[in-house]
Parts: structure tokens; C-alpha cells; sequence
């Protein structure tokens, strides 16, 4: 067993003797970094918002880093892309239909104002959507 360590020393120390490591490094550290930062400002632009709600998440459940302890892989997968089954508030789903109703509305207003508005698309004749 002692044999393996020495092994495995040697081989980590010969990998650190080349620039290409510590720029792998560099390069996922500033990866996580990132991917961390988005995550704390999309908490700090919606933390009023979150304040409000009767069962708030915290900003570790948000930012995930208690989530890398899930047994399921595939529940962390989904959880660091927001692809979670979203739990609305019965109020936040009035405001949505709320908006649903007004933006018929909206569009006759900017209508009327001369605003050319294109609220379906001609191809389908459905309402736009935005794919990646």
C-alpha cells in the first residue's frame, strides 16, 4: 500500500512540473467561478421576491452546493440547470394569468399608437417561441 502512494506522489508532482496543469486548472477554476456567480446574482435579483414567499429557499439551496450531496446524479443534473418542477404560490399564479389577460391589451395599445407588432409568427400562426 505504501508503494502506491509513493506511485501516485511521484506522478502528481511530475504533473505539476508542466504549465499544461495549472492551466487546466485555471481554466476550470475560472468555469466554477463563474457558474458560481451567476448563480449568487440571480439570488441577489430576485432575494426580495424570495423574501415574500411562505417557504422561501435559501440562497445554499439555490446556489446548490448542499445539492452535490443528492444520492441521484440526475436530480443534481437537473437542479444546476433549473429544470426542477416549479412550485407557484397560488398568488404568482393569478399574477401570471394576470399577464396572460393584459397583453392582449397591451399589444391593441401599442397598436393604436402606430407601433407595429408582430404577436404571431406568420409561419406557424401561433405565438412566437424562443428555442436555444
Amino acid at each position: 500500500m505504501n508503494g502506491i502512494f509513493t506511485i501516485a506522489g511521484r506522478e502528481l508532482r511530475a504533473l505539476f512540473y508542466s504549465p499544461a496543469a495549472w492551466v487546466t486548472l485555471a481554466v476550470v477554476q475560472a468555469i466554477l467561478a463563474y457558474l458560481f456567480l451567476t448563480q449568487l446574482e440571480f439570488y441577489e435579483a430576485n432575494r426580495a421576491q424570495l423574501m415574500r414567499m411562505p417557504d422561501a429557499p435559501g440562497v445554499t439551496e439555490l446556489i446548490g452546493a448542499s445539492l452535490i450531496g443528492t444520492e441521484c446524479g440526475r436530480a443534481v443534473w437537473y437542479s444546476f440547470r433549473w429544470a426542477t418542477r416549479a412550485r407557484h404560490t397560488g398568488r404568482l399564479l393569478r399574477l401570471f394569468d394576470t399577464g396572460n389577460l393584459a397583453e392582449a391589451r397591451f399589444v391593441a395599445d401599442l397598436r393604436r399608437i402606430g407601433v407595429i407588432v408582430l404577436d404571431l409568427d406568420p409561419a406557424t400562426g401561433r405565438q412566437w417561441t424562443l428555442r436555444d
